[in-house]
């Protein structure tokens, strides 16, 4: 492979991580503007369901 081609592929996958981050980091904090008003009133979900969620986002984040 050139390098020329190495360097855009590099930059390829920089940005798709860049952008795989932002969404993540976009549908946490609107889960956590929507969770008491809309989110566990319809699913009947508790604060523990919560903390999984959260957590599991936090899990993503480190191994993405």
């Amino acid at each position: 492979m050139s390098n020329t081609k190495l360097g855009n592929y590099r930059w390829k996958i920089c940005s798709l991580k860049f952008f795989a981050t932002t969404i993540y980091y976009i549908e946490r904090q609107i889960l956590s503007l929507t969770w008491n008003d809309f989110i566990a009133a319809e699913f009947n979900w508790t604060n523990n369901d919560y903390d999984n969620i959260t957590s599991l986002f936090f899990i993503f984040y480190a191994t993405s």
